[in-house]
This record gives structure tokens, C-alpha cells and sequence, in this order.
């Protein structure tokens, strides 16, 4: 090869480098994402997209889903109904901080009359109660409620909350003409516990709900207790046979 064209070569071989790095490396850079655990794909040890191996987000197919027992609808006055659905998360050790819900009520054709939305937490390892007053159905009456969770379930690893509320005592009046329950609730721990959510549910002879209710606990001191009371305006349908106070605490409010 003449001098000549060993110049040219080298000329343009300067040329294609100086573009390779102005050009090549910012457009690599630009394109190139390292795998990550929010990319979208299904990358490093994944079990799924984004989720599973070395990435802190569960997958839902790995997790098996709440249980949803029962769910049912009463009326409380003429037109306005309270709901509530009983389920269990069977994860002792996952649990989900938020997601939304809905209730639907149909009447005996199967039309839907109501729905009413919300969210909502799971705790890990325990069995819980979603309650929605006032619920307006109109001129219709529900005969079948049904619950369900709208979105899949963002699960995230929680330590077990030990049973640190429980059931001290309680007693229930009036069931003929306006009923009354009340109760006291203990705390165990050695720490307060604030802004609990407890629901009562009053069952028949043959286990069927005739009564539930809810209230809000701002603070129970620790290794104290409180009363609570809870009422309904009319009679049950039925003479009751069983009480169950379901209260529940929020996983987050003890850095748990």
C-alpha cells in the first residue's frame, strides 16, 4: 500500500473513531438500561416481571390470595343497608399496606341495585372484617352481596403482629327492642395502640349474621383497656347465639 493510501486509511480511521465517540458511546448510553427490579421486564432472577429473586416485590401468583368467607348486606333503616365481608389472608408473613375494594348488592333478579367503593389494608396472618355503612339501595332490596379486591394485591413482607388487642369482657342487652353491645378491649403491649378499627358481628343459632357494626378506637394505652359499645336502632331478626369482635391494627403504626 502506497503512503498515500495508508494516509487516507488512517484519515478516515480517525474519522470513524472521533464519531464512534461523539456519537457511539453517548447513543449506547442513551439506550442501554441496566436490568432492574422497575424496568418492565422480566430480567436478573425475576420470577416475574419486576418481581420475585432479588427484587423486594412479591409476586402475586407466588402468594396465595385472601379468602374471602362471606360477605353480606342488613338493613340499618328504610332504603340504607351496612355491609361487611369476613376474610382471611393466609400469608403470616406477607400483608398488603393499601388497595381498593368494592361491595355490589343485586337484588333477587340478579340486577345490580348498589356498589360502594373503598380501600383498604391486610394484615399478614389474620382473619379481618371490611364494614361499609349507609349504603342507599333505593326502592329495591339486596338479597346477594358480594366483595372483591379490584386490583391484583401488591404484597410486601411484614413480620407477624402478635394478638396484642383482645376481647377482656363484653356483654349484649336490649336484642328485642333497640340492641346493645358492649365491651372492653385489652391491650397487651407494652406500647399504645392508636386508631383501631373494630367490628362486631352477631350471629344466630345457625351462624348466620343478624347484626354487625363498627367502631373507631383513637388510642388504647399500653397494658390498659377501653370500652367500647356498639348499638342498632331496631330488633335483630333473630335471637342471637354468638358475638364476635373482630378488632384490627395497623401493621405500620408499630414499625412493625
Amino acid at each position: 500500500m502506497s503512503w498515500s493510501s495508508r494516509k487516507q486509511t488512517m484519515y478516515i480511521g480517525a474519522i470513524g473513531g472521533t464519531l464512534f465517540v461523539l456519537i457511539g458511546i453517548p447513543l449506547f448510553l442513551l439506550l442501554y438500561h441496566p436490568a432492574s427490579c422497575t424496568d418492565g421486564k422480566k430480567n436478573q432472577d425475576e420470577a416475574g416481571i419486576d418481581c420475585g429473586g432479588s427484587c423486594q416485590k412479591i409476586c402475586s401468583f407466588q402468594i396465595p390470595e385472601p379468602i374471602v368467607k362471606w360477605s353480606r348486606a342488613l338493613s340499618v333503616q328504610s332504603n340504607v343497608y351496612n355491609a361487611v365481608a369476613y376474610i382471611e389472608n393466609p400469608n403470616v408473613s406477607f400483608g398488603v399496606i393499601q388497595t381498593p375494594y368494592i361491595f355490589r348488592m343485586y337484588d333477587a333478579a340478579g340486577v345490580l341495585i348498589s356498589e360502594r367503593k373503598g380501600r383498604t389494608f391486610v394484615p399478614p396472618g389474620k382473619v379481618f372484617a371490611i364494614f361499609e355503612p349507609a349504603i342507599d339501595v333505593g326502592e329495591r332490596v339486596p338479597e346477594r352481596t358480594v366483595f372483591e379486591f379490584t386490583e391484583v394485591l401488591d404484597w410486601k413482607k411484614m413480620a407477624t403482629v402478635g394478638d396484642v388487642l383482645s376481647v377482656a369482657t363484653f356483654a349484649l342487652t336490649n336484642e328485642t327492642t333497640s340492641p346493645r353491645l358492649e365491651a372492653t378491649i385489652a391491650n397487651r403491649s407494652v406500647r399504645p395502640v392508636p386508631d383501631t378499627e373494630i367490628v362486631a358481628l352477631i350471629f344466630d343459632t345457625e351462624n348466620n349474621t343478624v347484626g354487625f357494626s363498627r367502631t373507631i378506637v383513637e388510642d388504647i394505652p399500653a397494658s390498659g383497656s377501653v370500652g367500647i359499645v356498639f348499638t342498632w336502632p331496631k330488633p335483630f331478626l333473630r335471637k342471637s347465639a354468638r358475638v364476635e369482635i373482630v378488632p384490627r391494627v395497623i401493621p405500620q403504626q408499630y414499625g412493625y
